[in-house]
């Protein structure tokens, strides 16, 4: 079964090839599209997906500050960093708040996201 999951980018292109990557692949079904921090806690509140994907540098709410509401809101869902930056300071702050991993952006290009993501969730079983 597909598992879900909310991609949270400031980026519209970001968020659009990510969907269709993770749609294409099989595994994953993209139940939501976030263009901030403050929408991606309301989406994860009412979605409640398997796992977001989350950027870190966004306007009105950053990663690392949408990470605390959002356990809190949807506790059983993991959050997978994904960003330009995984060894910056906001990375390192995400990692000590608890999220599944930190996937980059650079040496992940688009084409490759849906693999990354099994590699993580190996019991995700392609259909």
């Amino acid at each position: 079964m597909a598992r879900s999951v909310l991609i949270v980018d400031d980026v519209e292109d970001m968020r659009v090839l990510a969907t269709v990557n993770l749609e294409s692949d099989g595994r994953w079904h993209v139940v939501g599209a976030a263009a901030d921090g403050r929408e991606g806690v309301e989406l994860a509140t009412a979605l409640q997906p398997d796992i977001v994907l989350l950027d870190l540098e966004m306007p009105w709410m950053s990663g690392p500050e949408a990470i605390p509401h959002i356990k809190r809101a949807s506790p059983a869902t993991a959050i997978v960093i994904w960003t330009v930056d995984p060894e910056g300071p906001r990375a390192v702050s995400a990692m000590e708040l608890g999220v599944t991993t930190i996937i980059d952006k650079g040496l992940t290009p688009l084409p490759l996201l849906a693999q990354a993501l099994a590699e993580i969730f190996p019991e995700v079983v392609e259909h």
